[in-house]
């Protein structure tokens, strides 16, 4: 949460405190508005910072993939590779989402259990 936030919400909690005693009732209404607008300033900025931070952990991760066509693959030490993800996926939800062998269906089908979406393994 920023500075500013935090210092607004606690100033107005000071002045709601001094008004407790002889404030007008006009004005210890606004206070209190101010107090819930600054709170629900403080709850959406929390939920913006961990949405950002979510897309900068899927950003972050989609730098480490390669695309071959087929599927999603992360590169590993040692020649190997984490995947198939599946495309859909990573590509409009940002997600790592692993592929599984359809073994009721094609023999080189894959199905995403998140999303549905069917690949055939080229």
């Amino acid at each position: 949460m920023t500075l500013a936030i935090a210092e607004a919400v606690s100033l107005s909690s000071r002045l709601l405190a001094a008004t407790q005693d002889g404030a007008p009732g006009e004005l210890r209404e606004q206070l209190l508005a101010l107090r819930a607008a600054l709170l629900d300033a403080k709850a959406e900025f929390m939920e913006l910072t961990a949405e950002l931070d979510t897309l900068k952990a899927a950003a972050a991760a989609k730098d480490t993939l390669r695309f071959d066509g087929f599927a999603y693959w992360r590169d590993l030490p040692e020649n190997k590779r984490d995947g198939p993800f599946c495309q859909r996926c990573v590509d409009a939800d940002h997600s790592l989402v692993h592929l599984q062998r359809n073994l009721r269906g094609l023999p080189r089908q894959w199905v995403c259990t998140v999303c549905g979406t069917a690949y055939l393994d080229p």
